[in-house]
């Protein structure tokens, strides 16, 4: 099963193309062995067919290759002029870090994560074998650490320290260090208008609905001196009627 998925959705502004991207970055069969080379160019001619798209992100990460390659795909769609989204719901790590700075835009769940780290491998053979595997791990952490400068502008020495350490990052954290550019699921500020306006409004309501009764009130222990005391305790009686359904209304 393929860790890659694209998907086609109707929402109210139309057509949205979503890739997820979920699980594993695997080297499967159908990726860089000979089969794997219709399997990448498969991915490419799909993306090619989309103009705007969200990339969904849940992922440990894999292999630092099949990574590079969506991360490049996706960088060169944006190139030519589509909106590249990334949306990460719980875990962008390792490979699946490089390929969420492909984004335009980088937005994280509040509860997400993301981990960078140096890449590694697993190696045998002689002293030179391990020597030259050693060369390799770090001409791939130059890769790596490039795409994330591209995104937060940070130095190279700074990435390195926080791939040394295997840095782990909350939301808020990896927006303030550059490596997301905002948060989902936030609401939206014409959502929060109309509440802080019709709580306003309410404020103001029931101090309307206190001053009628209070008058209304006031006015009925006066009416007793008014030659047309029937007539005013009348209108009176109206207006705390009308006070007694506004205020039922707030």
């Amino acid at each position: 099963m393929r860790f890659w998925n694209f998907r086609d959705d109707m929402d109210k502004d139309g057509l949205v193309t979503t890739l997820d991207i979920e699980g594993e970055l695997v080297v499967e069969e159908d990726w860089w062995t000979p089969d794997g080379a219709v399997s990448a160019r498969d991915f490419r001619k799909r993306l090619m067919q989309c103009g705007d798209v969200i990339v969904r992100i849940n992922s440990p990460g894999g292999d630092v290759l099949a990574g590079a390659e969506i991360y490049s795909a996706l960088r060169e769609h944006a190139q030519n002029g589509h909106d590249v989204t990334v949306h990460i719901t719980a875990l962008a790590a390792s490979a699946a870090s490089v390929v969420a700075m492909a984004g335009n835009t980088v937005l994280m769940s509040p509860a997400a994560y993301m981990m960078i780290h140096n890449p590694w491998s697993i190696g045998m053979g002689n002293a030179d074998d391990l020597r030259q595997l050693a060369d390799q791990l770090d001409a791939v952490a130059e890769g790596i650490i490039e795409a994330y400068r591209l995104k937060t502008g940070r130095s190279r020495s700074e990435l390195k320290e926080m791939l040394d350490a295997e840095t782990y990052m909350s939301a808020p954290t990896a927006i303030k260090k550059g490596f997301a550019d905002g948060l989902l699921y936030q609401p939206k500020e014409n959502d929060a208008q109309p509440r802080e306006t019709s709580m306003a409004a309410a404020k103001v309501s029931a101090r309307m609905v206190a001053r009628l009764r209070d008058n209304a009130e006031s006015g009925m222990q006066n009416a007793e001196m008014d030659p047309e005391k029937d007539e005013r305790a009348e209108i009176l009686a109206r207006t705390l009627a009308i006070a007694d359904a506004a205020e039922a209304m707030l």
